[in-house]
């Protein structure tokens, strides 16, 4: 299992008398060479943080980005516009194509985890 990237989702929702809806999603990727950074938390201010990346790692494909905070809000996007949303301890993992990562913290400085991957 080197140099690969397993992601799954599993989610399951029903509301009143609806039927329930349910979603199992497995895909694996290949990570090539160095082009990847994980587990990495870093502070999150109210003016914006670009998230630290390694210079091998020009474009992001995919980011996990985790709110560590418990009870204040962060925007993640670009370096222009962060239409983004987590909640407090809400997570995301999502396709990317932009150069940078930026987030902003809602109303005080939060730390937030994220991954970075280059995929094949």
């Amino acid at each position: 299992m080197a140099n690969e990237l397993q992601v799954s989702l599993d989610a399951y929702f029903q509301k009143g008398e609806s039927p329930p809806w349910e979603i199992r999603e497995f895909k694996k990727h290949t990570v090539s060479g160095d082009n990847s950074l994980t587990g990495v938390v870093q502070a999150i201010a109210t003016g914006g943080t670009t998230l630290t990346k390694p210079a091998d790692l020009a474009t992001p494909r995919h980011i996990f980005l985790k709110n560590l905070d418990s009870t204040n809000p962060v925007k993640y996007g670009d370096e222009t516009s962060q239409p983004g949303y987590l909640a407090a301890s809400e997570f995301a993992m999502t396709g990317w194509c932009a150069s940078q990562v930026k987030c902003v913290a809602s109303s005080a400085t939060l730390n937030a985890v994220y991954g970075m991957w280059d995929l094949s």
